[in-house]
């Protein structure tokens, strides 16, 4: 399969060398997802910030509000994190770069940041961020929370996987797999609405037992589990939205287009259409025994397709009760009730 990780080697010993900010050694660094805020950086010590250099504010009344990081200190772009705050930097502080500016050098210390230079870099981090930042708080010397990012795909645990119908098994530190990932989160929102359909991910890494019983063995790994039927079959389709929405719509009988929307093939189940027509030609006398054989067939589908070939049987029941003009009837009412609809939107507006 193309696009996929193998599991890293260990790292090799190395000496360590100082940091930016102190001498921790490297079980000492700061996750690279944490929740990164000015308050967050502000309270943290030093030597814990080997990654992302510490935030400082202008300790000169004199300096530029916006001046929030010294221009002569050095700013490591190993991470995300780091590199994200660089752009920040290069945005929003004017004397960052500027070879020509003749505005004297402000003193710098670290702390005291304004809540509004708090909000605007944690609005940057979560809007140019992509994942990159955990909602969830760490703990140095404060506790701050920042409101998760709602997502559609399911998280997997041991105890809940076999509930699920697209599996994708990966490891956080898998390239391929963080670039899957936006597109992986789409094709979950694409079929949030549908009840039979559940995308899901995995931490391979974190829950070995079930990557060893299916045979994961690189990443990402994508298996489809039908309803009945966990030994899974092995995704081997494009990455692209279009083929992951193509292939959930023939296999789970469902009709989406990548934009999350119902296609012309909505509700229609196409095994009994030639039922259909048997049912609208027969007489009166024939339709009954015509409805028993829909009924029949519907009680064999499953998921979406025995969901909507039950609005078969119900519209098949009420021609009879109420004749053949009751579809042209039905047809036209909700063609005035849908002429009412641009009408009184609006005035409501």
């Amino acid at each position: 399969m193309a696009s996929q990780c193998a599991p890293p080697l260990p790292p090799r010993p190395r000496a360590t060398a100082p940091f930016l900010l102190g001498h921790a050694p490297p079980h000492a660094r700061p996750p690279r997802c944490a929740a990164l805020t000015p308050s967050v950086l502000a309270a943290t010590r030093p030597c814990f910030l080997a990654s992302t250099r510490v935030l400082l504010r202008p300790q000169s009344e004199e300096a530029p509000a916006s001046c929030s990081w010294s221009p002569s200190d050095p700013l490591l772009c190993a991470s995300p994190a780091s590199a994200l705050l660089v752009a920040w930097r290069r945005r929003h502080s004017p004397a960052m770069g500027c070879k020509a500016c003749d505005k004297p050098k402000p003193n710098y210390r670290k702390g005291l940041w304004s809540l509004e230079e708090d909000q605007k870099l944690r609005d940057y981090i979560l809007l140019h961020g992509h994942g990159c930042w955990s909602a969830l708080p760490m703990k140095a010397g404060t506790n701050v929370k920042i409101a998760a990012i709602p997502s559609s795909v399911v998280v997997l645990t041991s105890e809940t996987f076999d509930s699920i119908v697209l599996d994708e098994f990966y490891a956080p530190w898998c390239g391929h797999c963080k670039h899957l990932a936006p597109i992986y989160e789409k094709l979950a929102s694409v079929f949030k609405q549908d009840d039979s359909v559940v995308i899901a991910n995995l931490d391979a890494d974190k829950h070995t037992d079930l990557a060893k019983k299916y045979g994961v063995s690189s990443f990402p790994t994508l298996k489809f589990f039908p309803k009945g039927n966990k030994a899974g079959e092995d995704y081997d389709g494009g990455r692209d939205l279009d083929d992951f929405v193509k292939f959930i719509n023939e296999k789970c009988g469902t009709s989406r287009d990548p934009k999350g929307h119902l296609t012309s093939e909505a509700r229609l189940v196409p095994s009994l259409n030639p039922l259909v027509k048997e049912f609208l030609n027969a007489v009166d006398d024939k339709r009954k025994e015509v409805l028993s054989k829909i009924e029949e067939d519907v009680a064999k589908l499953s998921g979406s397709a025995a969901k909507h070939g039950n609005i078969y049987v119900t519209a098949a029941k009420k021609i009879m009760d109420k004749g053949s003009d009751y579809t042209k009837k039905e047809t036209e009412r909700l063609h005035r009730m849908l002429e009412k609809i641009p009408s009184s939107h609006s005035r409501s507006c």
